[in-house]
């Protein structure tokens, strides 16, 4: 998710605030499962697997870094946003921002020590 953060309050200090617009690109595998019918509308069959799927969207993030020694990080971090391409092999392609579209979120919780 390449993208760039502004710190309003500044960047240094023991808590810092950061905001700002990223790119979101996601691969993943999507579990399909469809009955099969014949002319007299029994089920024949099943059709199941799985089918790849890209999504391509934009999102905001804000983030809140915390330093409550000199060598404990902690980070929280959370991104809303839409989605603005999507295609799943086999099936369907959509593009643009619809009223049916699905948002982009994201929350992350980091922890770290300094040496």
């Amino acid at each position: 998710m390449p993208g760039i953060k502004i710190y309003p309050t500044g960047g240094k200090g023991t808590v810092r605030y950061g905001v700002g617009p990223s790119l979101a690109f996601a691969f993943d595998q999507d579990y399909q499962s469809i009955l099969l019918y014949n002319n007299n509308g029994m089920v024949i069959g099943q059709d199941v697997g799985y089918r790849d799927r890209f999504t391509f969207g934009i999102m905001i993030n804000n983030s809140l870094n915390i330093n409550p020694t000199e060598h404990l990080y902690l980070g929280l971090e959370m991104g809303l946003g839409f989605r603005y391409y999507e295609s799943v092999e086999g099936g369907y392609t959509t593009t643009g921002i619809g009223p049916d579209g699905e948002p982009l979120v994201q929350f992350g919780f980091k922890a770290g020590y300094r040496f």
